[in-house]
This record gives structure tokens, C-alpha cells and sequence, in this order.
């Protein structure tokens, strides 16, 4: 995980300097995998870090998810294509819906058969008075006229 330069530095706190940011949010990954869980859900494990120290984090864990058979859940906004590579599977969510979810390498050809067109009812259904909601009907009706 990228520590052993950090191996004698103390954690910190609010009144004493020590770890980066990222290197506590590691610190905190590696405490979670010692203890062995079955399922490890991670919010944001590469916020923070730039984009070379993400990649090696998301690598090493899912290294070890592998080696281990550990279920790895993690919520990554705009990962990079090289951590997105690294996925199996992928969950887009809508305003709290599940609009995608189904295995990485069928992603593209899944979204181009219908993602769109779930996309949008979520979102219709979400902001059913907005703006957007009624400029979204009418690209829609749009659409449905070229057809």
C-alpha cells in the first residue's frame, strides 16, 4: 500500500503533525483487511490520493481480494480508465436507483440496449416537476418524432 516510507511515523491527529490524508485512508484499508472479512466496503478509498497512488491502491486491493476471495465493494466517482479497468463488476446509481449493474466487459454493449432510456425514467420519476424533468420529456418526444 505504498507505507513502508511512513513505517516509523506516528498517525497524527488535530494536534500533532503525522500522516498525510492519504496515507491515513490506506492505513485504514490495510486495518480492514487484516481482519479478514469475507465482504469490505470501501467509500471513496482513492479520494485524495493523485491519480499513480489510486491505481496502486485499487491494485493492491484488488490483489489481495483475489488471493483472499474477499467481495470488495467501493464507491469510486470518476475513476481513472486504469482504475476502471480493474473492475469486475459496475453499479451506476440515479438519485438513489440502480439504473446499470452487470459485469464491466458487457458494460458498453448493455448501456447502448437500453441504459439510456432507463437512465431517463429514473431521472423523470426523480424530478418529476423540474425543469429538467419537462426538458427531458421533450428530448424525448424528440426522439420518439425522428423515429
Amino acid at each position: 500500500m505504498r507505507l513502508s516510507d511512513a513505517i516509523d511515523t506516528r498517525i497524527g491527529g488535530w494536534n500533532m503533525k503525522g500522516l498525510s490524508g492519504g496515507q491515513k485512508r490506506r492505513v485504514s484499508i490495510c486495518i480492514e483487511l487484516l481482519r479478514r472479512s469475507r465482504l469490505l466496503f470501501l467509500d471513496e478509498p482513492t479520494s485524495g490520493p493523485d491519480s499513480t497512488a489510486s491505481y496502486h491502491v485499487m491494485k493492491r486491493i484488488v490483489g489481495i481480494a483475489q488471493h483472499e476471495r474477499i467481495i470488495v465493494v467501493a464507491s469510486i466517482h470518476q475513476p481513472s480508465s486504469e482504475v476502471f479497468d480493474l473492475f469486475h463488476n459496475l453499479c451506476l446509481l440515479s438519485c438513489g436507483q440502480t439504473v446499470y449493474f452487470g459485469s464491466i466487459s458487457s458494460a458498453n454493449e448493455d448501456i447502448e440496449q437500453g441504459f439510456a432510456k432507463e437512465a431517463i425514467r429514473v431521472l423523470v420519476e426523480a424530478y418529476e416537476t423540474s425543469d429538467i424533468s419537462r426538458q427531458v420529456k421533450q428530448y424525448v418526444d424528440e426522439i420518439k418524432l425522428q423515429s
